[in-house]
C-alpha cells in the first residue's frame, strides 16, 4: 500500500484540489483520499505543532478500498513561513515513519509570497508588507508556550532546500507545480498511482473534466479594494481599543492575556458566559467581513489585483526569489499541461 501525503505549500490551489479533484480520484478508484475522520486527524497533527499534544494516527491510513493508493492532503503541515519549515519538518518526523511519500506543490515564488501575505490579512493579521516580510527575526504570537509566526522570513525562501529537507528522511518526495493539482490525469501520471487506467477510470476523468474547469476558484485572495477596506476597518477597531484576531487567537481565545478583548477592563469583569458571548460575536463579525470581501464585494465593484509596491519589491531579496523561481520554471517545463 502506497501512503502519499500532500503537505502543501498552502496558497497553491490546495482548497480547489481537496474539494474538486480529490473526489474524482476517489470516484475513479485511483486513490483513497480525505474523509472527515482523516481530515480531523490531519488538522489535529497541525494543531499539535503549537500545543505539543500527542495525536493518535492509527486510523489515518486505514482503507476499505480495493486500490493500494492512499492520497491525503493537508496544506497546514508544511508551514506558511520559510523560517519555520525546519520546525514543522521536525514535528512531522516524530509523527510519521519514513515510508510515507511526501508531495510538495509550488508556484512562482513572488506570486506565492503575495498570496501568503493576503491570506494573513484575511486571517486577521492586519500588518503592512514591511512588517510582514522580515530578514532575520521572526515575530511570534506567543503564549501558553505556543509559537505561531506572524511574519515571513523571506531570506529563508528556498524550494530546493525544502525538497532536500524532506528527502533526507522520507522514502520519496515529489515536488510539483501547482497546476498539476487541477488535472487528475496528469497528477496521476506524475505520482504514478495507476500506471494503466481502465476504461472506467478514463471515463470518470473525462466526464468530470468539463464540470471541473467550470468551477469557480475557492478561497480567492483579496483584491486591492478589499485590502484597502480591511485596513480602514482595522483603524476603526483600533479607535475602540480592539484589533482583528489571528489564527492562534481563534484556537486559544479566552486564555490569551494579549488578546484584544483583554484590553478592556469591562471584559475582565465579565463572567465566563458573557466572555464567550462577546468572543463569539466578534468571531462571527470577523468571519462575516472576510465573506463580504471575498464573495460580495466583487459583485458590486470591479476588482483590481493587489500587487506589491516598488518599495516592497526593493525590500525583498531578488536573488533569493530568482533561485526558487528557477526551480519552479524547470518543473513547469517538465510538466507541461495539455
Amino acid at each position: 500500500m502506497r501512503k502519499i501525503l500532500h503537505i502543501g505549500l498552502g496558497k497553491c490551489g490546495t482548497t480547489f484540489f481537496q474539494k474538486n479533484v480529490m473526489p474524482i480520484l476517489e470516484k475513479a478508484d485511483i486513490a483513497s483520499t480525505n474523509n472527515l475522520k482523516r481530515s480531523y486527524i490531519l488538522k489535529s497533527i497541525e494543531n499539535s505543532m503549537y500545543t505539543s499534544e500527542e495525536v493518535d494516527c492509527a486510523d489515518l491510513w486505514e482503507s476499505s478500498k480495493k486500490n493500494n493508493n492512499i492520497l491525503l492532503s493537508h496544506e497546514g503541515l508544511v508551514g506558511g513561513d520559510p523560517g519555520i519549515w525546519e520546525d514543522y519538518f521536525n514535528c512531522l518526523v516524530k509523527v510519521f515513519p519514513p515510508d510515507i511519500e511526501i508531495v510538495l506543490t509550488i508556484r512562482d515564488p513572488l506570486s506565492w509570497m503575495r498570496s501568503v501575505y493576503l491570506h494573513n490579512i484575511q486571517m486577521g493579521n492586519i500588518i503592512s508588507p514591511f512588517e510582514f516580510f522580515v530578514k532575520d527575526d521572526i515575530t511570534f504570537n506567543s503564549f501558553r508556550n505556543i509559537k505561531f509566526p506572524l511574519t515571513f522570513q523571506y531570506t529563508k525562501l528556498d524550494f530546493k532546500y525544502l525538497f532536500d529537507l524532506y528527502n533526507s528522511y522520507f522514502y520519496k518526495v515529489h515536488i510539483l507545480p501547482m497546476n498539476l493539482l487541477f488535472c487528475p490525469k496528469r497528477l496521476n501520471e506524475a505520482l504514478e498511482m495507476e500506471t494503466s487506467l481502465s476504461e472506467y477510470q478514463i471515463r470518470v476523468i473525462k466526464d468530470s473534466k468539463k464540470d471541473l474547469f467550470s468551477k469557480h476558484p475557492t478561497n480567492k485572495s483579496y483584491g486591492k479594494l478589499a485590502v484597502e477596506l480591511t485596513f480602514f476597518r482595522e483603524k476603526l477597531l483600533n479607535a475602540f481599543q480592539l484589533k482583528s484576531i489571528n489564527k492562534i487567537d481563534q484556537l486559544f481565545l479566552i486564555n490569551s492575556e494579549k488578546h484584544f478583548l483583554n484590553k478592556s477592563n469591562k471584559f475582565k469583569d465579565m463572567n465566563f458566559q458573557d466572555k464567550i458571548f462577546k468572543t463569539l460575536n466578534y468571531l462571527y463579525g470577523n468571519y462575516r467581513w472576510r465573506k463580504i470581501m471575498q464573495c460580495y464585494l466583487p459583485i458590486f465593484f470591479k476588482q483590481k489585483e493587489y500587487y506589491f509596491s516598488d518599495d516592497v519589491l526593493e525590500l525583498l531579496d531578488i536573488d533569493v526569489i530568482n533561485k526558487s523561481a528557477k526551480l519552479f520554471n524547470e518543473l513547469n517545463r517538465e510538466y507541461i499541461l495539455e
